[in-house]
């Protein structure tokens, strides 16, 4: 399966289910399925405010689309459920969940970075 082009991601439901725990399977499933959910959105709410916090103290504006990239949401999010993993003895991530994980934690970084106030600008001046 190709990636959507960039102008379809708006459309693509990030948290499509891929974690969604299959009823014919134990709580431990039910469980690592929540778990990595949480982990990915989590991932990708601290990745927004990190970035977000870089460019403040940089004294740059905090404006325009999300500058994050999708290798990044996997480098991140790969480290973020990965010791929410290993702290409850479950196995590594499955290169399935990864790249799934990497998905909803990019879109939630993005979502939250668009979200985010912005300074309003006055006519021929720069934002303070």
């Amino acid at each position: 399966m190709h990636p959507p082009a960039d102008d379809d991601r708006d459309e693509l439901d990030l948290h499509d289910g891929l974690f969604a725990p299959d009823p014919e399977r134990d709580g431990e499933n039910a469980e690592r399925a929540s778990l990595l959910e949480e982990a990915a959105i989590d991932a990708g709410n601290r990745w927004a405010a990190a970035r977000r916090d870089e460019l403040v103290r940089e004294g740059r504006p905090v404006e325009g689309g999300w500058p994050g990239t999708l290798p990044e949401a996997r480098v991140r999010v790969a480290a973020h459920a990965g010791r929410a993993l290993t702290a409850r003895a479950m196995s590594a991530l499955t290169y399935d969940e990864l790249g799934h994980a990497a998905r909803v934690t990019y879109g939630e970084a993005r979502r939250s970075w668009l979200a985010m106030p912005r300074p309003k600008r006055r006519r021929g001046r720069p934002a303070a």
